[in-house]
């Protein structure tokens, strides 16, 4: 019935025919907002965690939406000075988790299919995603010892003496390549059927 009513509209004109497609769109006859299925025993009242929930999301926007910009630079560039390190354990760590992710890339194409028992999905999800980002919060840019690809471009600068770069990207690109590998990882995690599938982990690797 919709699609008929859409051909009558058309020839009545292309605005009504836009309108009509506009209002199809908004009436979906499925959707899925997560791809989590998992069930979960709530605590409280689940009024309770959807006004929690979505205050927060709302103040985060607010606060980013209005909060000057130096203000929030000037935040992001405190620093505490606790003393110094040495720059060698940068190599050590960066080396150890380059083969942790060498590991984990070959759990992903040979190891089970089961995510409770393949390392991958656990690693990525719940170490990396969840754990580092609360980590890095607390305690500092621990990113900057753990890099896995540190140790290779020391390894590829010392062998070709060149330190800033190999491949060089026209200006215009900007950041860009940065945010679509960001919400392709961010669809991956919310849309893509079934995340902690092996056979998924193949395709994004």
């Amino acid at each position: 019935m919709a699609i008929e009513r859409l051909g009558r509209l058309s020839r009545r004109g292309p605005a009504a025919a836009g309108y009509t497609l506009a209002l199809l769109a908004l009436m979906p006859g499925q959707a899925f907002a997560h791809a989590a299925d998992r069930g979960h025993v709530l605590l409280l009242p689940t009024g309770h965690y959807l006004v929690g929930g979505a205050a927060a999301v709302i103040l985060t926007f607010i606060l980013l939406a209005f909060a000057p910009l130096p203000a929030l630079d000037r935040l992001a560039r405190q620093r505490l000075p606790l003393g110094s390190v040495p720059v060698w354990p940068r190599l050590v760590g960066s080396a150890a988790c380059l083969l942790l992710v060498c590991a984990l890339v070959a759990a992903g194409f040979l190891g089970s299919r089961d995510p409770l028992s393949n390392p991958l999905p656990l690693m990525v999800w719940t170490v990396f995603w969840v754990g580092l980002t609360l980590i890095q919060g607390m305690f500092g840019n621990l990113w900057w010892w753990i890099d896995p690809w540190y140790a290779p471009w020391r390894a590829l600068t010392a062998v070709t003496g060149r330190e800033h770069g190999f491949v060089a990207l026209p200006a215009w690109l900007g950041y860009w390549p940065a945010v679509v590998l960001f919400f392709a990882y961010a669809w991956f995690e919310l849309i893509y059927p079934a995340p902690d599938d092996r056979n998924g982990w193949r395709w994004l690797l």
